[in-house]
């Protein structure tokens, strides 16, 4: 008997596809692979928001308060150095125009303290509140680096202080190769680009003399843990963090959403389709553990998915502690240390051969509120113009016109009683009482924009009020 010859093997069917179709397919696959990670993303970022409120409001309270019970050494410190760390990502601005509303500002300082754990002084960075970088934000008006923590500026001889930002050098050169943008209000005003608007924006001689002559701290104290005096931290904000009470709804509330909207989230993965059950949930949980360390990093993976929502989640996330926010490090690793500086003092201002020109010193004692040193400046300015020459006087009347001809308003104020008596004295001084006069007429015909956003609001009423009606024929 012969035996069997084996099967012929059955040829492989050919794959029905042709080629175009097949790129076709893959087309639209990566099409809905992407609007899955899109819409993922959107889900995952809410849920972020939501377990991060949750996060705060409950646990991170216990935490802190455990850890800064341990700080129970208190020591005096010294500020040394201080700026305005500037964060502002070219990428995430889509209309130049509006550049500031994604810019944020956070006040920071280094502190110098002292102890009998080391012969050497020990130097600590610290950053705090960050808010948005928008058009009333003054420099004179950052006083706190959080609540309850005084912010000091260094100050020049004149006892005005020098406001300094510091900025990322792509962000400063983004800044300075762009057109001036507020060319509505400021049409006249000698800006070329977006760089030189902010200078003059935030050049304010006057805010930086009577906030240099304001008695401010200039130490802070510190508690620390006596097992780390190198990592002391303000006194209020260990205070405040220790003593924070739990908010039970807040976290009921941001935990339930939270997880509703991360399960839902991880769920549309594409990549977490294919698993079991188990592992699902496995890989589903297991980012939650990281939790308390998400901070800036949630948003950058969520923009990784959806870079336009991810913009949104990091300003979400900036918002949840922005007013409560605090970092501290070493002062080489604080926000910006080694960024881009833009300094304000009397010799780079703009309103240098004005302002600058006179011979200024802080009052002793220190003037007891912002009114009385705008009083005390307007008066030392009136009799050092007085003891001007002719010619003198001309010429600082037709810088001081110039000046608001341009937009360029900020140091004005303090002139205006000086220009008033060379009016009144027109009978003896043609020359100065015409240029004073003229300078008067461009001030009052101007809308001072920043006026109810600076120092010293009675005084410059005043002062304004001192100019007006005056006789001419």
């Amino acid at each position: 008997m012969q035996p069997k010859s084996p099967p012929a093997e059955k040829p492989a069917p050919k794959d029905s596809l042709s080629r175009p179709r097949k790129a076709a397919l893959w087309v639209i696959e990566s099409i809905f692979s992407k609007v899955e990670y899109w819409v993922a993303a959107v889900w995952l970022g809410a849920a972020g928001v939501f377990l991060s409120l949750a996060w705060v409001s409950g646990p991170q309270q216990a935490v802190d308060a455990v850890r800064y019970a341990k700080f129970t050494g208190q020591v005096p410190g010294n500020i040394v150095d201080s700026w305005l760390a500037v964060d502002l990502n070219p990428r995430d601005v889509r209309n130049p125009k509006y550049w500031r509303a994604r810019a944020f500002a956070s006040p920071c300082m280094v502190i110098e303290y002292r102890g009998d754990w080391s012969p050497d002084a020990t130097r600590r960075a610290y950053c705090g509140n960050r808010l948005p970088l928008s058009n009333e934000y003054t420099l004179a008006g950052v006083v706190e680096l959080a609540p309850g923590v005084p912010f000091r500026w260094p100050r020049e001889a004149r006892g005005f202080i020098v406001p300094e930002i510091r900025i990322d050098e792509t962000a400063r050169q983004w800044l300075a190769a762009g057109p001036p943008v507020d060319t509505f209000m400021h049409a006249k005003r000698p800006a070329k680009t977006m760089l030189d608007e902010l200078v003059f924006d935030l050049d304010e001689p006057v805010d930086a003399a009577i906030a240099g002559w304001l008695a401010t701290p200039t130490q802070v104290p510190l508690a620390y843990d006596p097992q780390h005096p190198d990592q002391a931290l303000p006194s209020a904000v260990v205070a405040a963090r220790a003593n924070a009470g739990l908010n039970w709804i807040a976290v009921l509330i941001g935990a339930t959403a939270g997880l509703i909207a991360w399960i839902k989230g991880m769920s549309i993965f594409p990549w977490l389709s294919g698993l079991a059950a188990p592992g699902r949930w496995i890989l589903t949980l297991l980012p939650l553990a990281t939790l308390p360390w998400w901070g800036s990093y949630f948003p950058r993976a969520i923009a990784y998915f959806n870079p336009q929502f991810g913009s949104v989640i990091r300003d979400v996330f900036a918002d949840i502690g922005q007013t409560s926010r605090f970092v501290d490090s070493t002062p080489e690793d604080a926000i910006l240390a080694r960024g881009t500086r833009l300094v304000w003092d009397s010799g780079t201002s703009v309103y240098a051969e004005s302002l600058g020109r006179f011979k200024l010193t802080a009052p002793t004692p220190a003037p007891p509120s912002p009114d009385a040193a705008l009083a005390i400046l307007a008066s030392s300015v009136q009799s050092q113009v007085k003891a001007l020459d002719e010619a003198g006087k001309v010429e600082l009347f037709v810088r001081l016109k110039r000046d608001v001809d341009s937009d360029l308003d900020h140091a004005g104020i303090v002139f205006l009683p000086a220009a008033k008596d060379a009016v009144l004295a027109r009978s003896s001084s043609e020359a100065p009482a015409r240029a004073a006069h003229r300078f008067l007429n461009a001030w009052s015909n101007t809308q001072h924009l920043h006026a109810h956003e600076q120092l010293a609001q009675a005084e410059r009423e005043r002062l304004a009020r001192a100019g007006e009606n005056l006789p001419w024929e």
